[in-house]
């Protein structure tokens, strides 16, 4: 693929801007230099699309999020002031391209529920084929792949594939992952550092933080086997309602039923508890906001809880039980929220 993209004219295009004849030139003779690049371009133009439509009416406050994306790819060194645009651009991986794309373009960000969601291309000069990945900073975002599959992403998660029109259908995925996956005769694998998960059309739920003990399959339609990688065992498949557990120290798989139901519950605008008991409560929000709780042992369960999650903050949610409640609670040097009496 030819590096040297017109950024700043695909961008305008995508935008309904008025292309002049030098640059629609331009525009068509990159096209035309390499079937890869109508291929990406041709990827863009899906995504842009998509986000338009999912974000439509979305005022981002730029700045904010400006920093945030700073952050996030640790580029201190980038002092542009970005333009204020609409919704979603994508990412190279290169830092020079990255920096002259952010003058081109301003902000490569896309908003998305309760999360932010960036979309990066890697390019190998002797290969077509295409890496692409979308990975999370904070919340939720929910995708579309090229073939049909929905994907919702949970925070701190990255998603990678290559090619979805081969004759495997393959991604890889750190983090969480529920996916809704299109039927086709191709099988459809999700591979993460330990296992792999062979699908044909179906609905689960993939976790596998690096930083967890497990992971774990939770289906909750169609069929799907796993098994460890490198390992010549008899693949483990599960039905709808049982989850697959893998122990990364021991490397073994063991199949049960399981709350599928909680394990997608991140999925939904809205969940709502009734009286639930603060361990009860403090399961759920663990895996809403994705983030480790500790209670105290000392505390007793007789106070019960009934409110609706849906995009509030944690500790909006933790002190208003405190304030009915006898509880305390602080965040630790971990970001690990920690509740006493």
């Amino acid at each position: 693929m030819n590096k040297k993209l017109p950024w700043d004219i695909i961008i305008a295009r995508f935008k309904g801007i008025s292309l002049s004849e030098d640059e629609q030139t331009q525009l068509q003779e990159w096209l035309n230099q390499d079937v890869a690049n109508q291929q990406f371009f041709n990827e863009l133009q899906n995504l842009w699309n998509q986000i338009q439509t999912k974000a439509a009416g979305y005022n981002p406050d730029v700045d904010f999020y400006w920093k945030k994306f700073q952050t996030y790819i640790h580029q201190d060194s980038i002092q542009t002031k970005p333009e204020k645009v609409k919704k979603i651009v994508p990412r190279w991986a290169s830092g020079r391209v990255l920096r002259r794309f952010a003058a081109a373009i301003g902000l490569l960000l896309v908003v998305s529920g309760t999360g932010y969601l960036f979309f990066e291309s890697n390019h190998h000069a002797k290969h077509e084929a295409i890496a692409q990945t979308y990975s999370t900073i904070t919340g939720k975002s929910k995708f579309i792949l090229p073939d049909g599959s929905e994907v919702w992403l949970n925070a701190n998660s990255e998603l990678e594939y290559t090619n979805l029109h081969a004759d495997v259908r393959e991604v890889t995925l750190k983090g969480e992952a529920f996916f809704h996956v299109q039927h086709d005769r191709k099988p459809f694998i999700v591979k993460t550092n330990d296992i792999a998960v062979k699908v044909h059309g179906t609905q689960f739920n993939v976790s596998a933080y690096d930083d967890d003990d497990k992971s774990v399959v939770s289906l909750y339609e169609g069929s799907v086997s796993m098994h460890v990688l490198g390992d010549d065992k008899p693949d483990h498949y599960l039905k709808p309602g049982e989850e697959g557990s893998l122990d990364k120290k021991s490397k073994t798989i063991s199949v049960e039923e399981g709350d599928v139901e909680f394990a997608m519950m991140w999925t939904k605008d809205r969940v709502k508890l009734e009286n639930k008991n603060l361990h009860e409560v403090c399961r759920y929000l663990s895996k809403w906001y994705n983030v480790k709780i500790e209670i105290d042992p000392a505390l007793s369960d007789d106070q019960s809880y009934t409110f609706t999650l849906y995009d509030q903050s944690l500790e909006d949610i933790v002190r208003i039980m405190a304030s009915i409640s006898s509880i305390h609670y602080h965040f630790d040097e971990n970001n690990t929220l920690i509740i006493t009496p």
